[in-house]
């Protein structure tokens, strides 16, 4: 049996936050708005401050804000699009980025992109991969600086022009 989890939604925030004015406990406020209690206690957790103006006080629209703000600064999942593929490709043929240097560029000019790691799967899905759409990228792995062993064990550097 799996459970399904619900944001709190403003409304019930504001019930929280009279029914705490009121002086109730955290047990009674969960099971008025409908919740359980860890519920209640995380909020409070989460949304009253220790110190400054408005120290220990629960204030439901301060907490609706700062619920906003965490949703719109954590991590989002970023697919790896055909165009995003397209330009990694390109810089790395062209400009003969690595991916390391691929996904650092993309984080420097601000745009969405993937991390090194996700660009060598791709890389190595291509190399090893049977699939149509990755057939002009099966020799891309060839444009990854790498060392190689040359005569006698010596370490050479090779590019893979």
């Amino acid at each position: 049996m799996t459970k399904k989890y619900f944001q709190l939604t403003l409304e019930q925030r504001y019930q929280i936050e009279a029914l705490k004015d009121a002086g109730h406990n955290q047990t009674y406020i969960s099971i008025i708005v409908g919740v359980n209690k860890s519920t209640i206690s995380r909020e409070f957790k989460r949304n009253i401050t220790l110190r400054g103006i408005g120290a220990k006080v629960y204030v439901a629209f301060r907490s609706q804000k700062k619920t906003d703000l965490r949703h719109h600064e954590k991590h989002k999942l970023i697919l790896f699009s055909f165009d995003l593929k397209k330009k990694a490709r390109k810089m790395m043929i062209i400009e003969k980025f690595s991916p390391e240097l691929i996904s650092a560029q993309w984080r420097k000019d601000g745009k969405l992109g993937v991390s090194h790691e996700t660009i060598y799967k791709w890389i190595w899905q291509c190399k090893f991969g049977n699939r149509q759409q990755d057939a002009e990228n099966k020799r891309l792995y060839l444009h990854l600086n790498m060392a190689a062993e040359g005569v006698n064990g010596a370490i050479t550097r090779v590019t893979g022009d």
